[in-house]
């Protein structure tokens, strides 16, 4: 993203509608970030190479307020 990067993103959102729910779709595999959006209340992180088979489970996920990580 050009201007915020997704955790920025997702503050600003969480403040905004402090109900939504967030998803993130990222490049980054990395287990530390992917730790710190679960922690912030994302309700998955999901690697844009999975996101095809990936993504409407975890749409279906969130708004049945489960989890998929």
């Amino acid at each position: 993203m050009p201007i915020l990067n997704g955790f920025e993103a997702a503050r600003k959102i969480r403040k905004a509608i402090p109900s939504s729910k967030i998803i993130f779709v990222t490049l980054n595999g990395d287990d530390d970030l992917k730790t710190a959006a679960l922690a912030m209340g994302a309700e998955a992180y999901l690697l844009k190479t999975n996101a095809v088979r990936e993504l409407l489970l975890a749409i279906e996920a969130a708004l049945g307020d489960g989890h998929q990580r």
